[in-house]
């Protein structure tokens, strides 16, 4: 295909800035997704809530920077990583430092990886069948996360409006992403926060005012010096969960470069992936040591880049300048902070479909025609189950568990994950 600017190129400076306001609204659609989750779970302190959002707003900024000038070098957009969050959610009973402890030996280990050459036994690992499973895994253990975003408060009588709010809002979201087309579907995440605010805000009148209650305090917050960084705190289950999510971040990782450099005819591919996977373990280790989680590198860049016909890098630089100042400029994140979680969990449950068809694009493509059999059935089908059983697991049962392996065991993504690696590599392994 032929591109206005290609990969190495630079476009006039009013250009570069228009399109990569458009990137940044990409990327910031993640943060504030994925932060105001973890942020909710670490604190009630709507001010240490608003802090976690910067820290991880700033570091992603600079992370956009790091991979178009030293990293892959291609446009791909970058943002906290949704199997983070599910490793993050799985270990919510361990303490913060405890996991962001794991992100950073879990990330130092990934950039080891790619350091020493060794993505292509990670690729063997990762069949289709595999890469299947890990995708759909990512989104239905997240189901309890989302019904709890949805519902909020079952004691104020509102489930039931919500929960009809909520089904009517993904019928606009999903037939406004099947019409829209190009820049407008590329950053429908931004206008689906901004719209559905609104009305939510409209409808529930009351959440507003008790924003505004919240977000007066919060914005006086400073943080004390020693909560910048982590206190190093080390368990050993909650590392080995975080270590299997980081295998799953790598391949998508991988996965997010190949389309992009697909599309762009990027040469160099081999050398690329080893990069930015190498770069994305070093930003993900310091947004550990920051205690904030750490991202990868997403796939969503594609429309974006067919309708603009603009495959410059050098776009992302300005969207990674935007994010570092929102991120320090006084009072634009505490404004932002006001989506409601239902807003968030309709979000979320967006993407997880998003990500669900993803994973049946890569199986079928993979199939070429060959017959559907049993034991692909069973082989994409149980992890899925005993993963989403593990979701649902009773609190009460998950604390009874032993302390070392709750993290892994008590984890339906990393259950999943084991599982389907035992059932394609060993079970079903081919001779």
């Amino acid at each position: 295909m032929k591109f206005r600017y290609d990969v190495d190129e630079k476009p006039p400076f009013g250009e570069n800035v228009a399109t990569g306001i458009m990137w940044a609204a990409i990327s910031l659609s993640f943060v504030l997704i994925i932060g105001m989750i973890i942020s909710g779970m670490h604190t009630d302190n709507p001010g240490e809530a608003i802090f976690y959002l910067q820290k991880l707003m700033f570091i992603t900024g600079i992370a956009l920077v790091i991979q178009v000038i030293a990293g892959h070098r291609l446009p791909v957009v970058f943002g906290p990583a949704a199997v983070l969050l599910v490793g993050t959610i799985s270990s919510a009973g361990y303490s913060p430092d405890s996991v962001y402890t794991a992100i950073v030996i879990s990330a130092v280990i990934g950039s080891l990886i790619a350091a020493a050459g060794l993505l292509q036994y990670i690729g063997r690992m990762f069949t289709t069948r595999v890469i299947t499973v890990v995708l759909m895994l990512i989104a239905f253990t997240l189901i309890p996360t989302i019904l709890d975003l949805i519902i909020g408060n079952c004691s104020d009588g509102t489930v039931f409006l919500k929960l009809i709010f909520a089904f009517f809002a993904m019928m606009l979201i999903i037939y406004a992403n099947r019409i829209l087309k190009g820049v407008w579907k590329a950053t429908i995440l931004l206008w689906i926060i901004i719209i559905g605010t609104a009305v939510y805000f409209i409808i529930f009148p009351l959440e507003f005012t008790s924003f505004l209650e919240s977000g007066l305090s919060a914005t006086a917050y400073t943080p004390e010096i020693n909560s910048l960084m982590i206190h190093p705190d080390f368990e050993p289950g909650v590392i080995i969960s975080f270590l299997i999510c980081y295998l799953a971040l790598i391949v998508n990782d991988i996965g997010s470069i190949q389309g992009i450099g697909d599309i762009t005819e990027a040469e160099g591919m081999r050398e690329r992936y080893r990069r930015g996977v190498f770069f994305t373990g070093i930003i993900n280790a310091v947004s550990g040591f920051f205690g904030a989680v750490g991202g990868v590198n997403y796939s969503t860049s594609a429309g974006m880049i067919l309708d603009t016909k603009n495959a410059s890098r050098y776009t992302l630089i300005p969207a990674g300048a935007i994010l570092v100042l929102l991120a320090v400029i006084p009072g634009a994140v505490p404004l932002m902070a006001a989506i409601p979680t239902l807003i968030i969990g309709c979000l979320l449950l967006f993407v997880m479909s998003s990500q669900f068809s993803a994973a049946l694009y890569v199986f079928f493509r993979d199939l070429r025609g060959k017959p559907f059999d049993f034991d692909n059935g069973i082989i994409i089908g149980f992890p899925i189950i005993l993963g989403n059983l593990i979701s649902f697991l009773p609190p009460d049962a998950a604390d009874a568990l032993p302390l070392l392996i709750r993290p892994v065991v008590a984890n339906g993504f990393v259950a999943g994950v084991v599982s389907v690696l035992i059932l394609e590599h060993i079970i079903f392994r081919k001779i």
